[in-house]
């Protein structure tokens, strides 16, 4: 258990309290890092010491986790991503995905441009924006210029209308009529429908 300091008034030094937490986070994303170089330079070396090793963490380490580890040693996926610092699977993906450089640039809170709908652009904090922003902002290559996506807005708007089918307000399923909700029919329309079935 941790025994937290008071100051001499008695209340919490909350300062001392988030350096003391950022020493130790940092101590972990540096214990990640280097629990991914070593599992890397020993697949390297020996596929089979490699193998040794992950025995010895049978338990402790799931299985699925090694991967990860080889990708953050090999530079290839941040540790902030291993620990979980984008809990939303889409977004995860996506900035995954990007070149380590960029990765890094995010989870150093640099901003990146960010068309807007009515053509202005802002600067955004990628771990603040939406999936759907950040899916508009990058590709697998890393950022997306203005122009790529304003591009990508109006493809996407494109796809968007092709998608709007005019259905009808009613189905035909297996010799019944299945009519929507709010669905009004006038009786000229119920005998051409019956007709069809």
């Amino acid at each position: 258990m941790v025994t937290i300091q008071k100051s001499t008034e008695g209340t919490l030094d909350v300062q001392a309290l988030a350096d003391e937490f950022r020493e130790a986070l940092a101590g972990t994303i540096a214990g990640v890092v280097r629990c991914g170089e070593i599992y890397a330079a020993t697949l390297d070396e020996s596929p089979e010491a490699a193998a040794a090793l992950r025995s010895q963490f049978d338990g402790v380490v799931p299985q699925s986790a090694w991967r990860l580890f080889e990708a953050v040693g090999r530079k290839v996926m941040h540790p902030s991503l291993l620990l979980g610092a984008v809990p939303n699977a889409k977004k995860h993906k996506i900035i995954r995905s990007m070149p380590f450089d960029v990765q890094t640039r995010i989870f150093q809170r640099k901003r990146f441009d960010m068309l807007t709908e009515d053509g202005d652009t802002l600067k955004v904090d990628v771990l603040e924006a939406s999936p759907e922003q950040v899916a508009q902002m990058f590709d697998d290559d890393g950022p997306r210029s203005v122009s790529a996506q304003r591009a990508f807005i109006e493809s996407r708007r494109a796809k968007e209308s092709e998608d709007v089918v005019d259905r009808m307000p009613y189905e035909i399923r297996r010799g019944k009529l299945v009519v929507r909700k709010g669905t009004e029919l006038t009786r000229a329309e119920v005998q051409r429908i019956l007709m069809e079935m």
